[in-house]
């Protein structure tokens, strides 16, 4: 919806409202401040697309060069965390990856090191692999999963309660599949609660920018006729 949103609105700013404008103009009469706007933002359309374009995809090459590295991939990783909302939401999925992955790979028959040493590859977030990779570390110490999770920032302490329990009964498996289980139950009610408040926004907002171009369109007509 953003999509053909911006895309509509480009393209009216583009080629039918200079059209429009340009004649307007011809006939010599004052304009009002709206269609003068809009008459500056489509000139500024017309005239910097192109640099725009190229600009962006080079921010976009460049960007997608510093995620490449180990450095910048974690510091983006780290930042995607902390944004409200979205940051909640990769923080859930990842856990849930985490949990049903390692439950899979548990009940392979796969022992524990070589199961977080895999996990943590497919987590597709370098801080919780990082924080993966330091609970291996720490089993190879001779420490259980349970104890390093409580520990960390990133996993919250419940998890590692919960897995502390199913290491104690010995149905570590099931409990990592009820963990996921609840994890995805929480992900598919927040996009759904997320997607309610956010479509009627766009909604509005793309209302506003065509009502505001209709208008500034509209204004010297009505104006021209008064005449």
């Amino acid at each position: 919806m953003v999509v053909v949103g911006l895309m509509v609105v480009s393209f009216l700013m583009t080629f039918v409202v200079p059209k429009i404008t340009e004649s307007l103009v011809k006939k010599g009469n004052v304009l009002p401040w709206p269609t003068e706007l809009l008459m500056f933002i489509s000139d500024m359309f017309k005239s910097y697309w192109l640099p725009g374009m190229i600009g962006a995809l080079v921010a976009m090459m460049f960007f997608r060069g510093v995620i490449a590295t180990e450095k910048g991939r974690l510091i983006y990783d780290t930042l995607l965390l902390k944004i409200p909302v979205l940051g909640s939401l990769l923080q859930r999925s990842a856990i849930s990856r985490f949990t049903v992955t390692l439950s899979i790979l548990l009940k392979s028959g796969l022992p524990a090191l070589d199961s977080l040493n895999i996990v943590g590859k497919v987590v597709n977030n370098s801080l919780m692999a990082q924080t993966i990779s330091h609970v291996a570390d720490r089993i190879v110490e001779g420490a259980d999963i349970s104890t390093p999770l409580k520990k960390s920032k990133i996993f919250p302490p419940m998890v590692g309660y919960m897995i502390a329990v199913g290491e104690q009964s010995g149905e570590l498996e099931s409990v990592l599949d009820r963990i996921s289980q609840n994890y995805e139950e929480e992900i598919d009610l927040a996009i759904q609660r997320l997607t309610a408040m956010v479509e009627p926004v766009i909604i509005i907002l793309l209302a506003v920018v065509v009502g505001f171009i209709v208008m500034a369109v509209l204004l010297p007509l009505l104006q021209f006729n008064n005449l």
